[in-house]
């Protein structure tokens, strides 16, 4: 019949970490009370912490070289049109965003840079801030 909605879950990876949680891959679902997110790693026993804060540093680049030579390939292969397609492939925006959470634990405060695209930090405020996180 019909099951429940799977609960949110932010894959993604940890750029700059600290003492509690180190730098890799790492998945980040709701905590057990508002305002706390458990953090898992494969093999490893889930941490949860209090979140204090959420900063947001967007940062997306075109690589110009990558787009010249989209041009020229693109160019070579059809013409004029693969010239403008070629570049407008070549140079797509990477975004390299970065989420800076602040974690509580024991009463000093920790920074977490998280590597995140703009829909990832719209799960995590869900995650955060919203009683129902189904999908």
């Amino acid at each position: 019949m019909f099951g429940l909605k799977p609960e949110i879950k932010v894959f993604t990876e940890v750029k700059a970490g600290n003492a509690l949680i180190s730098k890799g891959p790492v998945i980040i679902s709701k905590g057990e009370q508002p305002g706390y997110l458990k953090f898992s790693r494969a093999l490893k026993k889930s941490v949860e912490f209090q979140v204090t804060s959420v900063d947001w540093e967007e940062n997306a680049t075109r690589s110009a070289g990558k787009a010249a030579a989209g041009a020229v390939v693109g160019g070579l292969l059809t013409g004029g049109i693969g010239l403008v397609a070629g570049a407008a492939i070549g140079g797509r925006k990477r975004d390299n965003s970065t989420a800076v959470l602040t974690l509580l634990d024991g009463g000093q405060e920790h920074k977490l840079f998280l590597k995140l695209k703009g829909a990832d930090l719209e799960n995590l405020q869900r995650l955060l801030y919203e009683t129902d996180t189904r999908l």
